[in-house]
């Protein structure tokens, strides 16, 4: 005599909660994903910005020279 074994199906509820909880991971994952994506792009603005302001102190600092050379020359005696 063989025996009938039954098995449970999982209840859809569980498989309902299971769905949602992996969803919810994804968003998460994609929040921090774009959360790293605008520091990186707020750190390349930075850098841009500081280059920008690098030249032009040296551009500055080259006028000054070339005004000091040519306006501040001593006097012949």
């Amino acid at each position: 005599m063989s025996k009938v074994i039954a098995i449970k199906p999982i209840p859809k509820g569980v498989a309902l909660i299971t769905v949602m909880l992996i969803i919810a991971l994804i968003a998460i994952l994609a929040t921090q994903m774009t959360a790293r994506l605008q520091l990186q792009m707020q750190r390349t603005t930075n850098i841009g910005s500081n280059q920008q302001a690098y030249w032009y102190a040296m551009g500055l600092r080259h006028l000054q020279s070339e005004y000091s050379f040519n306006h501040l020359k001593p006097m012949p005696k």
